[in-house]
């Protein structure tokens, strides 16, 4: 019996492999952790000249994920994520933000060259 949360399975019929979401999952968790190191030296300069909290918020599908978070050193601090949470796009500035630099690589929105 196949279930859709199996890493590999294999269909006897067509003697064929088929990845499971899970394996699918597990990549692309490799790439959070990739962005988390690249960007967490800025985080730290934004967090430190703002004196509030900064977080690194990736699209992840139709939410945004927030992989990296730097604490500031005011007394009063916005802290809208923690780490791993998820929100759907649109909710926020993190979520309009992404959903605007998607727009902008639709091809019907680029300018035809004359």
């Amino acid at each position: 019996m196949r279930y859709i949360t199996d890493p590999v399975s294999f269909n006897t019929e067509t003697k064929l492999y088929h990845l499971g979401v899970e394996l699918f999952f597990l990549g692309a968790g490799t790439r959070q952790f990739f962005m988390r190191d690249r960007f967490h030296t800025a985080l730290k300069k934004i967090s430190q000249q703002t004196d509030d909290a900064t977080c690194l918020i990736i699209r992840s599908g139709y939410d945004g994920l927030c992989i990296d978070r730097v604490m500031g050193k005011s007394r009063v601090q916005v802290l809208d994520f923690e780490v791993g949470e998820r929100r759907v796009l649109g909710v926020g500035a993190a979520g309009q933000s992404l959903i605007f630099t998607n727009i902008l690589k639709c091809p019907l929105l680029k300018k035809k060259k004359i």
